[in-house]
């Protein structure tokens, strides 16, 4: 009786807190139902984070658009310390090729020069023309512009306003 109480009681310590017989006569895995509330957790958890990304996203290339906004002005104005005028187009200062986050080029209108000057000012919310000198911008993630800011494909542009004094979204003027 000796032999049979051993081979029970090893059988008993083949069993794990789950209840599955490890013994062998089952092979050790994941039951469907297991794999199916992995995969469910998984997936709530990348419908949770995927908004966060896509906002953390949109922030960051709205910051690098400001921030080759600002690195155009400043050639710009250097074109303007050597020259004595606003260059008439991107090209002039070797940026033509510079595309925004979204794979568009920037636009660049200027509008100090008299009669050379080559664009239709942008106006804000009042129709008041948001510079004097040139303007310069990335039409946003839509890829539609208007010369107002009061017009909704316009919102979504990053621009340099009020002669240098703002840089950001026309939504948030």
């Amino acid at each position: 009786m000796v032999p049979y109480s051993r081979k029970k009681n090893r059988r008993s310590s083949c069993v794990n807190t789950f209840g599955r017989d490890l013994s062998g006569t089952h092979p050790p895995g994941f039951t469907l139902i297991e794999i199916m509330v992995a995969i469910a957790i998984i997936s709530l958890l990348a419908a949770i984070a995927t908004p966060f990304y896509l906002s953390y996203l949109d922030k960051a290339r709205v910051t690098v658009a400001i921030s080759d906004l600002k690195a155009i002005e400043a050639v710009v104005f250097d074109y303007y310390s050597t020259k004595g005028q606003f260059p008439d187009s991107l090209a002039q200062i070797n940026f033509k090729k510079l595309t925004d986050p979204w794979g568009t080029p920037y636009k660049y209108l200027r509008i100090d020069g008299g009669e050379k000057g080559n664009g239709q000012k942008r106006k804000d919310h009042y129709m008041v023309p948001v510079n004097d000198d040139f303007d310069i911008y990335s039409i946003g993630k839509d890829f539609k512009t208007a010369s107002s800011f009061a017009s909704g494909p316009a919102q979504d542009d990053i621009v340099r306003a009020f002669n240098g004094s703002y840089f950001g979204m026309v939504s948030n003027i």
